[in-house]
């Protein structure tokens, strides 16, 4: 069986086992889940259906008792009515309630307790009817006590009912919280054991990947490893129907292959050139490769026995020559020493040329130097006063700014002190105001006395009034069935005077505070005039010091026109020294010229002096290098002839290392 057969069979079986475990585990978890469902819908339907009877009985046992006491009062028929019929709503809310709860639950206990509830409720109802009855027929004391004490008996038994009701819907909900808890258990434990099977089947499908696939891998890597170090004696006993087996015979036909080019590298190793190898196939490119070595190998041996046997001829004619460079290298050095003493006598002549004009060019240059100095001091000056002029511009610029801030200020200062004399009168008539403000505040707090002093008198009569009041209840009680109407109206009277007695007791408590603020006020009032008193005082200060900034704004003008007419006269007089400058200025540039071009004659001819003395001493510098190149070739021709020598040594050995061969 192929392997990739062998890995199918595995993956299809480990994914049967994992279908069929998540197809169980994902059932026995809906049918907790729709059990748990239907459970929570069930109980909660129940216990909310208990809960609306409880709320609606109470509900409506409250609106029956509203509604007697309505009726009691009288002249309330509206009220009565809708009491009656929000009495009636709560009635029916209890009776749907009642049936959803029947319709719900089916366990005996529970439909006998409903079918109890029911009756008790129709009971209720009963008395109830008879309740609106005796309302409707004025008999007011009867139905009282019906509603007070003849329907206790249903109205006892129904709370008892519903609270066992309640118990019920409790241990309902706790026994199905005990089933799922079940139902989750069983499908956790089913969960264990299905992952334990998969587990199981896991490890069996990892142990037959190891022993099928892994073990013969890790075989052929070991033989792999060791043919990768140059070991070709392990033997590939791994036979097998699948692609496992085929790749361990194609390991067994490449090591041979590898040892019959081992033995063709092993005899050309040892001279051996007679073997001769052969490739496998077109496409077996070390075998070609070692085709192609062998047969350039026995071309190289070849050829070196040749080049050995020319090698042997031409050592003999390379020392005679050798010797003939020798002799012909010392007689070329002789006349060489000859032409470098004439040239050295030329060129010490030369140099003492060249340092006489050297010693002109300096003195030419220390000329040029000073009057550059002196162009460059008569530029700074030229560059110093047209500073300075620009300094004089800047200066003016300032001066006339100046006369027009001093005008600005001035100006400033009139009009500071017209706004201060103005800001006096405004304080002056703002001083009267805040007086008769003052003295209104005042009569402001006297009439608000005379308020809560009439306050005061209010509240006297409103207290006298409520005792007038309680008399009259009194009497009115001892008159009994023809003092009740008077009784009423000492009650209205009575409410009229405490509501009375509550409005003075504000009033007076608003006058109180009014009376506060209006003090306050008064202080404020104070404070205020001082500070007008202060601040008029501050405005006569204000106002002589502008009066004396504007005679001292005067007086800088005036200093600043006699600063104008300076800076004028002293751009007149610069401008002659700007003329004299630039004079002195040309001059200087034309000196500079002159010795510029006195230097650079100068430094022509100093050149001219300098590259003859320089050819001179290239001149001596090559006959030298003539000489020690003529030098370099005797030693040469020397070390030629020994190589020579070393080279027929070589030929030799050579020789002796292709005779090593077998062609």
């Amino acid at each position: 069986m192929k392997l990739t057969a062998k890995v199918s069979i595995l993956a299809g079986l480990l994914m049967a086992v994992t279908v069929t475990q998540s197809y169980l585990t994902i059932s026995r978890a809906e049918n907790t889940l729709r059990h748990t469902e239907h459970i929570s819908q069930r109980d909660t339907l129940f216990n909310n259906a208990v809960h609306t009877m409880e709320t609606s009985f109470f509900a409506y046992d409250d609106q029956m008792n509203m509604y007697v006491l309505v009726a009691k009062l009288g002249n309330q028929n509206a009220l009565a009515n809708e009491t009656y019929a929000q009495a009636l709503g709560f009635e029916k809310q209890f009776v749907n309630a009642l049936s959803t709860a029947q319709n719900v639950n089916t366990t005996a206990k529970a439909v006998k307790l409903l079918n109890d509830v029911s009756q008790q409720i129709n009971a209720y109802n009963t008395d109830a009817q008879i309740v609106h009855q005796d309302v409707i027929n004025h008999r007011i004391a009867q139905a009282i006590s019906m509603q007070t004490v003849g329907n206790n008996a249903p109205s006892n038994a129904i709370m008892p009912l519903l609270n066992q009701l309640v118990q019920i819907g409790q241990n309902n909900l706790s026994n199905a919280l005990t089933s799922v808890r079940n139902n989750q258990s069983a499908a956790i434990s089913f969960a264990w054991i299905a992952a334990v099977i998969q587990l199981l089947f896991v490890a069996l499908a990892l142990w037959g990947i190891q022993y099928f696939a892994v073990r013969p891998i890790k075989t052929l890597k070991t033989v792999a490893e060791h043919l990768a170090e140059g070991n070709i004696e392990d033997q590939v006993t791994y036979t097998s129907r699948d692609e496992l087996g085929d790749l361990a015979t194609s390991f067994r036909a490449m090591m041979s292959y590898l040892a019959e080019a081992g033995k063709v590298a092993e005899a050309i190793g040892q001279g051996n050139l007679t073997v001769n190898p052969a490739a496998k196939g077109p496409k077996d490119v070390l075998g070609h490769a070692i085709v192609a070595m062998h047969q350039r190998l026995r071309e190289v041996i070849s050829a070196m026995q040749d080049m050995g046997h020319l090698v042997h001829g031409n050592v003999t004619e390379l020392n005679d020559l050798a010797s003939q460079t020798t002799d012909a290298t010392q007689q070329i050095s002789m006349a060489i020493s000859q032409t470098a003493q004439a040239t050295g006598e030329s060129s010490h002549g030369l140099q003492q040329i060249a340092a006489s004009m050297q010693q002109l060019k300096a003195a030419v240059e220390q000329v040029a130097t000073g009057t550059n100095l002196q162009a460059e001091q008569v530029q700074g000056g030229e560059h110093a006063l047209n500073n300075m002029k620009t300094a004089q511009l800047s200066v003016k610029e300032a001066a006339s700014r100046m006369e027009q801030l001093a005008a600005q200020s001035r100006q400033a200062a009139q009009e500071g002190r017209k706004q201060v004399e103005e800001t006096l009168s405004a304080m002056s008539r703002i001083a009267d105001v805040t007086r008769n403000t003052a003295e209104a505040i005042s009569l402001l707090g006297k009439h608000s006395e005379r308020i809560g002093a009439i306050a005061g008198t209010i509240s006297e009569i409103a207290s006298q009034t409520n005792l007038l009041a309680l008399n009259a209840n009194i009497e009115a009680a001892r008159a009994g069935e023809h003092g009740r109407g008077f009784a009423v109206v000492a009650d209205e009277v009575r409410k009229l005077a405490e509501q009375s007695s509550q409005e003075a007791k504000n009033v007076s408590e608003l006058i109180r505070t009014i009376q506060e603020t209006v003090q306050q006020s008064v202080l404020s009032m104070e404070k205020g005039q001082q500070e007008v008193m202060t601040g008029q005082a501050l405005g006569e200060e204000t106002r002589g010091a502008l009066e004396g900034m504007e005679k001292a704004v005067t007086q800088v003008a005036g200093e600043i026109s006699v600063l104008t007419e300076t800076i004028r006269t002293f751009d007149i007089q610069s401008e002659g020294v700007d003329q004299g400058i630039r004079q002195i200025s040309k001059i200087a540039q034309d000196n500079s010229a002159a010795a510029h071009e006195m230097a650079a004659a100068s430094a022509e001819v100093t050149d001219t002096i300098q590259g003859l003395a320089a050819i001179s001493e290239e001149t001596a510098a090559s006959t030298e290098e003539v000489a020690s190149t003529s030098q370099h070739v005797a030693e040469s021709a020397g070390a030629l002839a020994e190589k020579a020598r070393e080279l027929s040594l070589v030929a030799s050995r050579l020789d002796e290392l292709v005779s090593q061969y077998q062609l």
